[in-house]
């Protein structure tokens, strides 16, 4: 028979191990991601809860040239990228209606620039141009939903980059929190832009699932059905928000009415 404190243990550990298993499948399937810059705790750049210009919640930001786009497998994927096939069947970005310069492309990693500034400016990842540009909301491609009511993609100007499949060579956490780890691939891709004052940056790509005898292939968005938040935009300079300034402020003014109680 267990006494009573060997069962309150029993039930401890229990929780525990199911807040790890809970854990080890709270991996985004894709996100992005960037370094840690001044400020950032961690590895990877910190999420802020807002951002203007643009306005958006829960992104990361950076002013680097690097991004990480992070893949991860959960059970029965099979592949994640674009066209491709398995097992005699085959699909492509046209099955989703995309435009034709996405057909035999991978992962895409979608930039969202200022509405009216596409060519103002220049954007490469890994010194690759974009596949496609559109200047026109939703015109010639189909964005799964969401990002269609995601801030700041609405009504802006986007260029679209192969960034190729994703594979299941090593361990990905969630950027967000830093926690966790799933197996996947982080890639890491260096930027080069001009001219935009700010770049938001998210990944979508095609997730092929084998369930018993039935195959799903469907796309998959770093936003849909993940927890936390999964993009990152990049500005020129990167500038402390309204909140991040008030705490400031109020940490100065203590540390002034600290200092003038000394005295």
């Amino acid at each position: 028979m267990l006494n009573r404190k060997s069962l309150a243990f029993m039930v401890v550990l229990f929780v525990f191990m199911l807040a790890l298993s809970v854990s080890s499948y709270a991996i985004p399937t894709l996100q992005v991601g960037a370094p840690a810059g001044p400020g950032d705790s961690g590895s990877y750049a910190d999420y802020q809860s807002s951002l203007t210009n643009p306005s958006e919640s829960d992104t990361a930001v950076t002013s680097g040239g690097t991004l990480y786009a992070a893949g991860t497998f959960g059970p029965n994927t099979v592949f994640l990228g674009g066209a491709g096939s398995a097992n005699g069947v085959s699909w492509s970005w046209a099955d989703f209606g995309f435009a034709s310069a996405f057909r035999n492309s991978g992962a895409i990693l979608m930039a969202t620039v200022a509405d009216g500034t596409l060519g103002l400016g220049s954007l490469t990842v890994n010194g690759m141009n974009a596949i496609y540009t559109t200047s026109i909301y939703e015109n010639g491609f189909v964005v799964p939903n969401p990002p269609s009511n995601h801030a700041p993609i609405q009504n802006q100007d986007y260029l679209f980059f192969d960034i190729g499949v994703f594979n299941n060579s090593g361990s990905v956490p969630n950027f967000a929190d830093e926690s966790g780890s799933a197996a996947g691939q982080i890639k890491t891709l260096t930027i080069a832009t001009s001219g935009y004052s700010w770049i938001h940056f998210d990944v979508f790509a095609i997730e092929a699932e084998q369930t018993g005898g039935n195959r799903r292939i469907r796309t998959s968005f770093d936003d849909v059905g993940n927890p936390g938040s999964k993009d990152v935009t990049w500005k020129e300079t990167r500038v402390p928000e309204p909140a991040t300034l008030l705490l400031m402020g109020l940490g100065l003014v203590g540390l002034g009415l600290l200092k003038k109680n000394k005295v």
